[in-house]
């Protein structure tokens, strides 16, 4: 079984993992009170619809070694195009699923190729044999067609303060056949529909912190996991009216409790090498930013969208100071996209995997795009929109016989829109601009700082400074390639002297 169908993915859910939602322990993930629970669930199984659609499936689907069918991005990719296919990818998801993308082949798939790669490196140095571990795990979620999820787990230091704890993981026995593991995680989304997570090492390991460095696969359902999911799952069926985005979707966030987890050596992918910790984190980054990027794009175009929509329903399109924000609010959703795209295009290549991966600058200057415009965008968005975005009353109660007709005239939108056309116009600003969706804009795919450290790091200097020398006149004797073959300015001194 290479590529489950959506019935076989259900049922591959129902495996005894714990998850605690609402105060209760949810027995079934799928039979369930929770509406939110169910939305996320239908999203993640919206990525079997489409595999199995044959307008989609060439896209999704191809075949593996052996002939038979598997999800491309199981494979690592090693061209442009690979990556450019990966961004269609989640773009078609991520629309599907107004703005949020496919749930069980996104975060932790970066995380694998992170895996890949760097294990690699990792034998080249000490000798071992992770690289050997990582391809069967591959080749096992390719074959099982497994969800993956993945978390950074910090060092876990003593903290003075009695009874505080940091979140990440320790390491507390270890065997002959393994290692066992406690602690929490927080931020890991998706992990309700997935089959399997993925922990790597976070930055900022130093020597001391080596038995906390570690990358590792641990199964959903393992003995001594479980999930709590975060405060934003709705107890009852959220309205579609009030929520016509909310009612439709939800990440499954959670924080995930590790209580005496066994872990097999075959899947430990890095153990104490404290040096490699960094490379772990920077290039799943960079990976999974690409990924952030191109689900963020469908993600604004929502937003972007609903401006232009609720203008012209309050009649304020053709005013300037409202079309000078518009344009602010296209040049926002097309910068992001423009500077994905290229991050894919201009893409660095592994010599020693033959791996491609996103241009580390282009991306995080797409990242930090997205992440550092999002609060004036949503200001925009909230100007134009007008106060009903906080005073709008509910639709049970717009809809009751007793005020329906008194309300609804003063609801009803310019351009022959309809009071529940506006009404649901408005509703969409309040679901796309939550606070949740402000700290995951922000933290998402990693902070700001992370960003501009990236961009600082990989930022070209030389040519920075090469433009300045030149420009000053001071010499530079070791120019950079883009000034190094330019002639000297006053070489057209005796041509302008013949004239």
């Amino acid at each position: 079984m290479a590529v489950k169908t959506v019935a076989e993915y259900i049922r591959s859910l129902r495996d005894g993992r714990v998850i605690y939602a609402g105060g209760e322990k949810i027995a079934d993930i799928v039979e369930n009170n929770h509406a939110a629970l169910k939305a996320g669930l239908r999203m993640a199984a919206f990525e079997y619809v489409l595999a199995a659609d044959p307008r989609y499936r060439e896209l999704l689907v191809e075949k593996d070694e052996n002939g038979d069918p598997c999800h491309f991005v199981y494979n690592p990719p090693r061209t442009a195009s690979d990556l450019l296919r990966r961004r269609e990818i989640i773009q078609k998801l991520a629309r599907t699923c107004c703005g949020l993308p496919g749930a069980v082949h996104y975060t932790g798939i970066d995380a694998l190729h992170a895996i890949s790669a760097v294990s690699r490196m990792v034998d080249g140095e000490y000798s071992t044999r992770y690289a050997l571990r990582a391809d069967a795990f591959r080749r096992e979620c390719q074959d099982k067609d497994l969800g993956l999820a993945c978390g950074l787990s910090s060092a876990v230091r003593v903290d003075s303060r009695p009874g505080h704890k940091e979140f990440g993981i320790s390491i507390v026995d270890r065997s002959s056949r393994g290692v066992t593991i406690n602690g929490v995680m927080a931020h890991i989304d998706f992990v309700p529909y997935c089959h399997e997570i993925i922990i790597l090492p976070a930055h900022g390991m130093r020597e001391e912190d080596a038995e906390h460095v570690f990358a590792l696969a641990v199964p959903v359902n393992a003995r001594g996991v479980s999930m709590v999911l975060s405060h934003s799952l709705r107890q009852e069926p959220a309205d579609s009216l009030d929520h016509p985005l909310l009612s439709r979707t939800y990440t499954g966030n959670s924080m995930v409790i590790f209580n005496n987890v066994f872990v097999p050596h075959e899947r430990i992918f890095l153990d104490g090498e404290y040096k490699f910790a960094g490379r772990y984190a920077r290039l799943f980054a960079s990976i999974h930013r690409l990924s952030g990027e191109c689900r963020k794009v469908a993600e604004l175009e929502s937003l972007t969208g609903v401006a232009f929509l609720i203008a012209g329903y309050n009649g304020l399109e053709k005013f300037s100071h409202v079309q000078e924000k518009l344009s602010q609010l296209v040049y926002y959703a097309e910068a992001v996209d423009a500077l994905s795209r290229a991050s894919a295009l201009d893409c660095a290549i592994d010599p020693a995997t033959g791996y491609a991966y996103p241009n580390p600058l282009l991306s995080n200057l797409a990242k930090l795009t997205f992440a550092d415009y999002w609060h004036q965008a949503v200001k925009i968005v909230h100007d134009i929109a007008g106060g009903l975005v906080a005073t709008l009353p509910l639709g049970i109660d717009l809809a009751s016989p007793a005020l329906h007709n008194a309300l609804d005239p003063y609801l009803s939108g310019r351009e022959d829109a309809s009071a529940e056309d506006r009404i649901r116009a408005i509703n969409l600003v309040r679901d796309l601009t939550t606070p949740e969706a402000g700290a995951a804009t922000i933290h998402g795919e990693g902070s700001l700082i992370m960003q501009k450290m990236t961009i600082l790091r990989e930022a070209d200097r030389k040519r920075y400074l090469s433009a300045a020398k030149r420009a000053a006149g001071i010499p530079d004797p070791d120019p950079h390639p883009a000034y190094s073959d330019m002639p000297a300015l006053s070489e057209a001194d005796s041509l302008l002297e013949n004239l």
